[in-house]
This record gives C-alpha cells, sequence and structure tokens, in this order.
C-alpha cells in the first residue's frame, strides 16, 4: 500500500465509504420516480461509520499490527453489511414497485449487487479473517458485474435496448465460463494419461475441435436458459417470429391480416388484449381490429387513432412502454395526454406501423396475463413483427384494390354480354315489326290493286292506315332514340293547356279501341288546368303510356288521371295511366324502364314493341324535372305514374343545366 501511486488515505477511505455510498445509492433508486430525499441524520450516520472506519485504519497503521490487522476486519465486515443493506433496500423496492421498468432495472440491479459487490467482500472477509484461500483474482472478476448494473440503472431511459445488451452479455459470460469449465474437466480428466499437458498439444486441439463443434448450440442453449430463468420467457421467438410472418406473408383482405396477426402474438406470448389501427395510404378511414376482450372500445380507440399517431415523429419510431412515458424527459409536457391514450387503449406497450416514412397507425399491446413485464427480446420480436405488418396491411389493401377492380370488370363484362344479347333481341324485334306491318300493307295493297277484286275495300283501306301509323310510330322512337343518345333530351318550357292534351288523347284512345271491350274515361280535378313544362314532350309521354296501356289490356278499363302532389314541399302534378290489363312482376318493374328492354324478347312473342318506349318516356319526364313510377299486380292491372312540377324551376331541375335559349339537357 505504501508504494502505490495513490496515497495510502485516500485508498483507506475509499475502501471505507464504499458502503456508505452504497447504502445512500440504494436509498436515491429505491423506485424510478422522483423520490423524497432520505432523512439527513440517516446519511449522516451512514457516511460517519465509513468516515470513523477509516479514520481508524489510518491511525493504527503504524501501531499494533493485531489493532491494524481488527479495523481492516472491520471494514471488510462494513462492506458486507453494505452490501447486505443495499440488497435489502433493492429487494424491498422491487417487491413494492408498480412499474415495469422499474422493476426490471431493480432486478437487474439487484442481480449485479449479488454478483459484483457482496460475493467478492464475503470472500475478501473469509479471506482474511478466517484464513480460507481464495485466489484474490478469482474473487475480482464477479465485480464488473456491479458497475454495469448501476450503469443499468441510471440510463433507465434505455430499458429496452440495454437489457437486450444484458441478455447477450449474460449468455456469453455464461458460454465462456461453460469452456472454461469443460477445458479443465478435459485436463484434468486425461493428465494422468499424457503427463505434462502443457507439452502436448492433443488437450488444445481436442478442445479447439470440441469447441467448433459444441459452441452454436451451447449459444443457443444458454441464450435459451437466460431468456427463460432471467427475463422468465416462456416461448421460442424464432418459432413465433416464423409462425407469424408465415401468415403475413398469405395473400388476403388487410381486415383478415390484421386480425390473425393480433389473435396468434397476443396468443403465442401470453398478451391479455391487443388493438391494430391503420391507415391506408390514400383513405382517410382507419382499419380497427381489437382481440374479442377489448370489441366494445375499438370504435373509441378508432376515433382518437390521429392522436396514437401523433406519439411518434421522425426518425424515432420505436415502441413505447407506458412505464417509459412515466419517466421519460421527452414525454415531460404530453406526460398526462399520452398516458390517457394508453389507459385509453389500455395498452402496456405501443408500436408504431410505419410505411413509407409514415407512421400509419400502431398495435396496442395491453398487459401480460401472467403479470410479467414486456422484456427486451419480446420488444425486439414485436418490432419486427410490426414493421412486416405495416407492409402486409399495405399490401393487403392493394390486394382488396384487385378483387374490388376484378368484381367490377367481371360486372362490366356481365353486362356488355347482356347488352349484347339485348340489342341482338332489338334487331330481330326491330325486323319482325317493320315486316309484319310492311306484309300486311303490301298484301293489301295488291289485293286493292287487282282489278277483278269486288270486297270492302274500305275495311283494308283501314288495314293500311293503322300499319302505315304503327310503321310512323315505329320510326318516331327510333329517332327520338338516336337523337336522345346523341345530344340528350330537351325540353322547351312554356304555359301547357293540360285539358287540350287530355282531349287529342281522348280522341286518339276511343279511335285505337274500336270495338274491343275496353272502356275508357278521364279523370281531371278542376283546380288543375295549366302547369308549365314542354307540351309537345308531354303529349309525347302520355301517347306512349296509353298506347301500352291499350296493347297489355285485352278488356277491361283504361283510365287517365290527373290530381295535385306534395313531394318534399314542392308542389306536383300526377298524370296517371290506369289499366286492367296482365300486369308485371315486383322484379320486373324496374327493369321495363332499360333501354332495349322487354320482359318477352323473344320474335315469337304475343306483344309486338321495340323496348324503347318506357326507357324514352323516363328521359323525357327527367328532362321536364319529374320522374315516372310504376305500381302493378299480375292479373290485376298497372298504374304508370307521371309526376310533374306546376312551375318550372332551377332546384326541380338542377341535374340538367340550361342553355340560353331556355332548354334543358341530360
Amino acid at each position: 500500500m505504501t508504494e502505490a501511486l495513490l496515497p495510502k488515505e485516500l485508498r483507506i477511505f475509499a475502501l471505507s465509504l464504499t458502503p456508505s455510498a452504497a447504502i445512500h445509492l440504494a436509498l436515491l433508486l429505491r423506485a424510478g420516480s422522483a423520490q423524497p430525499s432520505p432523512r439527513p441524520r440517516l446519511i449522516m450516520l451512514i457516511y460517519g461509520i465509513g468516515l470513523a472506519l477509516g479514520a481508524l485504519h489510518s491511525m493504527t497503521y503504524f501501531g499494533p499490527i493485531e489493532t491494524w490487522i481488527s479495523n481492516f476486519q472491520a471494514g471488510y465486515i462494513y462492506i458486507c453489511i453494505g452490501a447486505a443493506s443495499f440488497l435489502l433496500i433493492t429487494a424491498n423496492a422491487l417487491r413494492r414497485s408498480d412499474s415495469d421498468l422499474d422493476r426490471s432495472r431493480l432486478r437487474v440491479m439487484f442481480v449485479g449487487a449479488l454478483l459484483g459487490f457482496l460475493l467478492p467482500a464475503l470472500a475478501t472477509v473469509l479471506t482474511s479473517s478466517y484464513q480460507i484461500q481464495i485466489p484474490y483474482n478469482l474473487a475480482l472478476i464477479p465485480t464488473i458485474f456491479f458497475p454495469i448494473s448501476v450503469a443499468y440503472a441510471l440510463l433507465k431511459y434505455s430499458l429496452f435496448d440495454l437489457g437486450n445488451a444484458l441478455r447477450v452479455g449474460l449468455s456469453r459470460i455464461a458460454l465462456l465460463a461453460l469452456l472454461v469449465a469443460i477445458y479443465a474437466i478435459i485436463a484434468f480428466l486425461v493428465a494422468p494419461w499424457i503427463g505434462d499437458y502443457a507439452k502436448n498439444p492433443l488437450v488444445p486441439i481436442f478442445f479447439s475441435v470440441l469447441v467448433v463443434a459444441l459452441f452454436n448450440p451451447l449459444l443457443r442453449w444458454l441464450e435459451g436458459v437466460v431468456d427463460r430463468y432471467i427475463f422468465r420467457q416462456d416461448y421460442d421467438s424464432a418459432r413465433v417470429q416464423e409462425e407469424i410472418s408465415l401468415h403475413l406473408r398469405t395473400l388476403d383482405s388487410a381486415g383478415s391480416l390484421a386480425h390473425g396477426f393480433i389473435d396468434r402474438v397476443t396468443q403465442a406470448l401470453g398478451i391479455g388484449s391487443g388493438v391494430v389501427i391503420y391507415r391506408a395510404k390514400e383513405s382517410l378511414e382507419y382499419l380497427a381490429i381489437a382481440t374479442e376482450s377489448m370489441s366494445p372500445s375499438v370504435a373509441a380507440i378508432a376515433a382518437e387513432a390521429f392522436a396514437i399517431c401523433d406519439i411518434w415523429s421522425a426518425p424515432d419510431y420505436r415502441g413505447v412502454a407506458r412505464a417509459e412515458v412515466t419517466t421519460h424527459p421527452r414525454y415531460r409536457e404530453r406526460r398526462d395526454y399520452v398516458l390517457g391514450i394508453f389507459a385509453r387503449c389500455n395498452a402496456e406497450l405501443l408500436m408504431p406501423l410505419v410505411y413509407e416514412r409514415q407512421v400509419r397507425g400502431a398495435v396496442a399491446f395491453g398487459a401480460k396475463r401472467s403479470g410479467q413485464e414486456y422484456t427486451a427480446e419480446d420488444f425486439r420480436l414485436l418490432g419486427t413483427l410490426t414493421d412486416q405488418l405495416a407492409l402486409s396491411l399495405e399490401n393487403g389493401r392493394l390486394y382488396e384494390e384487385s378483387v374490388r377492380a376484378y368484381h367490377r370488370v367481371e360486372a362490366s363484362n356481365r353486362k356488355l354480354i347482356e347488352m349484347n344479347r339485348i340489342k341482338k333481341d332489338f334487331v330481330a324485334n326491330i325486323c319482325h315489326e317493320l315486316r309484319t306491318p310492311v306484309s300486311t300493307i303490301i298484301g293489301y295493297g295488291e289485293v286493292l290493286r287487282d282489278p277483278n277484286f269486288t270486297g270492302d275495300a274500305r275495311n283494308m283501306l283501314n288495314q293500311l292506315v293503322n300499319n302505315g301509323q304503327e310503321l310512323s310510330s315505329l320510326m318516331d322512337n327510333l329517332m327520338n332514340f338516336s337523337r336522345m343518345e346523341a345530344d340528350g333530351p330537351s325540353a322547351q318550357f312554356e304555359i301547357v293547356k293540360l285539358r287540350e292534351i287530355f282531349t287529342g288523347l281522348e280522341a286518339m284512345t276511343r279511335r285505337l279501341i274500336r270495338e274491343r271491350p275496353i272502356e275508357f274515361g278521364i279523370h281531371l280535378e278542376s283546380a288543375v288546368d295549366t302547369i308549365e313544362s314542354d307540351g309537345q314532350k308531354l303529349q309525347q309521354i302520355l301517347v306512349q303510356l296509353v298506347t301500352n296501356a291499350l296493347k297489355f289490356t285485352e278488356k277491361g278499363r283504361i283510365e287517365l288521371s290527373i290530381r295535385k302532389h306534395q313531394e318534399a314541399g314542392q308542389e306536383l302534378v300526377e298524370i296517371a295511366v290506369t289499366d286492367t290489363g296482365i300486369g308485371i312482376k315486383r322484379e320486373d318493374q324496374e327493369i321495363i324502364f332499360e333501354d332495349f328492354r322487354q320482359l318477352d324478347g323473344s320474335s315469337t312473342r304475343q306483344y309486338g314493341g321495340t323496348g324503347l318506349g318506357l326507357g324514352l318516356c323516363k328521359r323525357l319526364a327527367a328532362a321536364l324535372g319529374g320522374n315516372l313510377r310504376v305500381a302493378s299486380e299480375i292479373g290485376v292491372g298497372s298504374v304508370f305514374s307521371l309526376f310533374l312540377p306546376i312551375r318550372f324551376s332551377e332546384a326541380a331541375t338542377e341535374a340538367y343545366p340550361r342553355k340560353r335559349d331556355n332548354r334543358l339537357l341530360l
């Protein structure tokens, strides 16, 4: 001691004050959050004992050797007392701590103090007081654990990083110790047969081969032992990662991937609850998937998804633990706000879902069912899996879009095939509709041209006129349809006298009925006489509706009625054409307004027509600011109701832009 570089008193007091400082440090670090300072008298007593022992040690250095040795041994006993006190205070704080972060910190500090403080002190006391021969260098080896553990306690904001480093360090140290033990055993066993093994290369060679063969298996086994018994990990992280990665590589929707992910992770790691929230790249809505226990709260969590994602900022996208928020200076300004998010999510750990350097969502993991805290390996594994999940969810979104696009294409393809069939039927029907009256006209014309004909020429002439009118009506429908396809239906609004239109319709209808067993009537409310509309288009609609009623009514009654109607605060007029014809099935009451559509499109059908009439009526009614509806029952008849505004207004026809000449276009 007298030949060392430092003065002996400095080294003496450093030795005697070390246990005092250790007890003081344990009192300061007995919990992770800020604690009241220990009582001054207690601190003075602790350091007073250390100073007294140091002073006695220094003053008796040149006195009787027995006195100096006694003081020397008392100093080492005090070191043991300090180490034991450090362990007791730390164990008590560990038992009372509610924070996972604090418990992890105190547990590692406890192990470090046990190995690096108490054991070397006991070895020194046993050697100095009881002359038990313990190699000095061997007793000093564990002392490295104490400063490492204290450094861990001081650097408390990097729990998972330091825990991972500690896991690696413990497993490597254990591997080194095991290999040294194996070498010692080999040397001990073979020494009697080979003599001086230091001069014989057989043992080193054999040991080297053994190290090469056993290194990786031993390391994996020791890492498993460290995880299981020190970090209390009860799952195989490699197997869990492989299983969940396999699930995330499947081609499925984002919702199915998220649901499978959260179920597998919570089950494998023993987590009580979990929630996944994610917003796709081009979406404003969040996908929210939760375990069964969190299902009632998932809507509320999704509502504050933007607030959850705001926890992270570039470039730090690490997961956040609840215990970290309570102590980390980074959250000082918004600690209560972030802790509130943890509470509402029932989470102990929040992991971000990052895609293209943007936080698209998060995964909230609740507490473990076993009550244990999350370890560094848990943190590493969950970070890796959530990184994969973000990419998988985006791929799932693209998959959903491709499926929707495929279904749209399939629907369009089916519609095109159906339209192609309808148009083919339409062409066949047109040919049939043209051939029938043309054949009739030609036939009657040839008969009338015969000079020897003595029959009823007037009846034949009536047939010729009727067939000519059918051809004219057919041509009108085709021309109107072609015009609307090219330019859209137009309307020229003016005051229309309904009585005049109804008088013309009555004359036309009675002429078409002739001697058929059909009654025709008109019911006109006296309060409705004029409306503001396009008279030509209105007459075209009503003529089509009346001729349709005549076509499908063999006998009975056809009635044309008009009355006022209020709808959505607007005053309308309802013009209804009622018949007692064959009726229309409920499922067919929408498709009859489609172009080229006929309920019986075959060329052998009983009722003729092109399938354009009702579609034209629907378009013309829309151009007039109204709409056309149907109510029908099979075997009873049909009612086609045309609703039009009594007075023209922009609101009634807002879907149709006006031209300068007051024409409305589709």
